[in-house]
């Protein structure tokens, strides 16, 4: 659900956890009600939105999480409250950004993307931006965008995370950075995928090529199914497995926005289901809100013993400033992006009687 270079070093920490998120750990559960434990999550994220800093590195996560909530919920309170802290907070963003945009990286034209995006379906467009995105968005390769080239091949297991000694990219295939000479760690082909789906479903969103086209992505899908099964140990391909599938789930339902059926997402719907437990012993909230999230986008019942199982136990995680956190580094991001999904997770929801906005990709993914 994240601005994808923010979500690259968010996953990367998380997937650094490894066994610690072992089953029989024991749960405080509070008797808070649900409805105050996300109005509590919201008015965190709002606080720390109004962050300058913060602010300026996550504003399209922001700008996005407030616009879902105010357009999703179905607590109506919620929603309004959602609501006026998008609009105050594109205002804000708008304000940052009153120069000609700045000539940006491929990576950093995406993020740019989706913050003004997400800024747009909260206040009045801005075409003269959106078209100056568009021309550099036309400098750039569909590798650029995505690092690979889905009408190829599907998501390779040879990206490099950047250089831990030097901060630099590197080219698909590297062990060693070419610029410092220090080690290169290759990322999942699941957290590849997954940036691939969010970087075409915003670019589409907005109107401004980015590499590809969702359909392009999702018809990959085939290639990395069946998805890893749980395991006991550390997998960081389960672990990354986790965000591709609930972002396959994400783009194909405009997050959240509109339901689908199991049958629809076969393999997905089966991974949700038995990663649940795996979900629910671990210690990350991220993690377990998402696989609420869309487990209701899939309709799984508010009711269903599971889901109320794993929302008290996301209630015994709240912090005392109404945050969530992981068990990695602690950061900015690492607070707010928890409980971003995890008022996800507890939040019901207000499901539009719409048909899929992009059928193609949706029809992709099924083969």
């Amino acid at each position: 659900m994240a601005r994808l270079s923010s979500r690259r070093r968010f996953l990367r920490a998380a997937l650094a956890l490894g066994a610690s998120a072992a089953c029989g750990l024991a749960w405080a559960v509070d008797d808070e009600p649900l409805g105050s434990a996300t109005r509590r999550g919201l008015e965190f994220l709002y606080r720390a939105s109004r962050r300058p800093s913060v602010f300026v590195a996550n504003a399209g996560d922001f700008l996005w999480c407030f616009h879902c909530i105010a357009t999703t919920s179905a607590d109506e309170a919620l929603a309004s409250r959602a609501a006026d802290m998008a609009r105050e907070r594109a205002q804000a963003w708008r304000a940052l950004h009153r120069r000609p945009l700045a000539q940006l990286s491929a990576p950093a034209l995406a993020d740019f993307a989706y913050d003004a995006f997400a800024a747009d379906q909260i206040g009045p467009p801005d075409e003269v931006l959106r078209q100056a995105v568009r021309e550099q968005a036309a400098q750039f390769s569909t590798t650029a965008f995505l690092r690979f080239d889905p009408k190829r091949e599907a998501a390779p297991r040879d990206v490099p995370y950047p250089c831990d000694r030097c901060g630099r990219d590197n080219r698909r295939g590297l062990r060693r950075c070419a610029h410092c000479g220090g080690p290169l760690w290759w990322r999942s082909r699941y957290d590849v995928l997954c940036d691939a789906l969010t970087t075409t479903y915003f670019g589409q969103r907005y109107g401004v090529w980015l590499g590809a086209e969702l359909a392009d992505v999702t018809a990959t899908l085939a290639a990395v199914r069946p998805y890893p099964r749980p395991s006991r140990g550390p997998d960081l391909d389960f672990r990354a497995a986790i965000y591709a599938v609930t972002h396959v789930v994400y783009v194909l339902s405009d997050y959240c926005a509109t339901r689908l059926a199991p049958a629809q997402l076969a393999a997905e719907f089966a991974f949700l289901n038995d990663g649940f437990d795996a979900a629910l012993a671990s210690r990350n909230p991220d993690a377990l809100g998402e696989f609420l999230d869309t487990l209701a986008t899939f309709g799984v019942p508010y009711d269903d013993p599971r889901i109320g199982h794993a929302r008290a136990r996301l209630l015994g995680l709240q912090q005392a400033d109404g945050a969530w956190r992981t068990g990695a580094r602690e950061t900015d991001f690492n607070r707010f992006h928890p409980t971003w999904t995890a008022v996800d997770g507890l939040r019901e929801h207000r499901f539009a009687d719409a048909p899929p906005r992009y059928p193609d990709a949706l029809a992709a993914a099924q083969g």
